[in-house]
């Protein structure tokens, strides 16, 4: 059994993960104690998560929220994580999971409500809390929340059988539809970029690798939300994502002193010199006006 304890622990260290880590706090709810014991594990939670990001958004962490209707809004493309958890279900191999979890849920259910027990109704919270936003980032956690149930459920009744061999069999689709979902990082590169360069990452993974094999301060650009982003870096995505080339007046608008790709096609933009390649990325220097 998970002490409060170490639940607290954890959660202290992986705050650092996620701008909106304290929503998962809810998970106290798990906790074997006392309905006090887990709603002060919570607080103590959500607490030091808040202090955290507070503390390394040098206070502005509110300030964050003001900018989500305007990030949507910026938004030129739906952006799948947001979309409704009925598509998911419909479409997605592992919203099919979900409806078979469920459906066992009920099943084992079904032959004795009265034999609900209340050890169910935190796991029952923690599922309609994510399941109530409607939103498919959250598919994951429902799917654990519904295997959980199924656990339950199906080993408080060891007459089920039945239920049980196909408990086994949509645990194994459930790994199959998530087989191949993270990605590594050894594929991303590696450039170490000097202090004050301003660099635009045409492909993503760039964008996330570079701060991190950069000693110095860098500024990297697009933003990991998209809507975030000027009209002009959504400009110029689009150009290379069409086109595969890249407006050197964009990027001397920008300011921009690199750039790191691997799909621009055809010949190099006239203010590019390339630096160095590393795996099937290249880093260019802009040259900039009247250089």
């Amino acid at each position: 059994m998970l002490s409060p304890f170490i639940w607290v622990a954890i959660g202290a260290l992986i705050a650092p993960i996620y701008g909106l880590i304290p929503i998962y706090a809810v998970g106290a709810a798990f906790l074997n104690v006392s309905v006090r014991k887990k709603a002060f594990s919570f607080a103590t939670v959500v607490f030091l998560q808040i202090g955290f990001w507070m503390w390394y958004t040098d206070f502005r962490w509110p300030e964050l929220f003001s900018y989500l209707n305007r990030w949507v809004e910026g938004r030129s493309l739906p952006v799948m994580e947001n979309a409704s958890l009925l598509i998911v279900m419909l479409f997605q191999l592992r919203g099919i999971a979900a409806v078979g979890l469920l459906a066992l849920v009920l099943g084992a259910f079904r032959p004795s409500l009265k034999e609900f027990d209340r050890t169910f109704l935190p796991v029952f919270f923690v599922v309609s809390f994510f399941a109530g936003t409607n939103m498919s980032r959250y598919m994951p956690v429902v799917l654990f929340g519904l295997a959980v149930l199924t656990a339950l459920a199906l080993g408080r009744k060891p007459q089920l059988l039945p239920l049980k061999s196909w408990a086994i069999r949509v645990a194994l689709f459930v790994a199959l539809a998530f087989t191949g979902q993270i990605k590594t990082a050894g594929s991303a590169p590696t450039f170490s970029l000097p202090e004050g360069s301003f660099v635009f990452a045409v492909d993503g993974p760039g964008s996330l690798a570079l701060p991190f094999y950069s000693p110095e301060r860098i500024q990297v650009i697009p933003s990991m939300e998209h809507g975030g982003n000027a009209a002009a870096v959504k400009e110029a995505l689009a150009l290379a994502a069409k086109k595969g080339t890249i407006d050197c007046a964009l990027l001397h608008e920008l300011k921009i002193t690199h750039v790191v790709e691997k799909s621009l096609k055809g010949e190099p933009p006239a203010c590019l010199d390339l630096t160095r390649t590393d795996k099937n990325w290249r880093l260019w220097t802009v040259r900039q006006e009247g250089g």
